[in-house]
């Protein structure tokens, strides 16, 4: 599924985690989201890596994807890179 959160990225961040597994989409907050913005999860945006919670992937467009700012991308693939040295 292609979505359109119409919603700016901030900044990249590993996000909570739920207690319950369930699924979320959007909110800017949740680890493991099937969509959104800015948290590590799958189909959104800004976030730092990928993160399977098992649950339907919401994907957002190509269109938005390229939108994210440079410097959101650098913070993000930084991130990223920190967490794949530490495991």
């Amino acid at each position: 599924m292609f979505g359109n959160s119409c919603l700016d990225v901030s900044a990249p961040k590993h996000g909570k985690i739920d207690a319950n597994y369930d699924p979320h989409v959007g909110g800017n907050q949740w680890a493991g989201g099937p969509g959104g913005r800015d948290t590590a999860g799958l189909g959104g945006k800004g976030g730092p890596y990928r993160l399977d919670a098992g649950h339907k992937v919401h994907q957002v467009s190509q269109a938005e994807k390229d939108a994210v700012p440079e410097e959101v991308r650098k913070a993000a693939r930084q991130m990223g890179e920190k967490a794949f040295r530490e495991r």
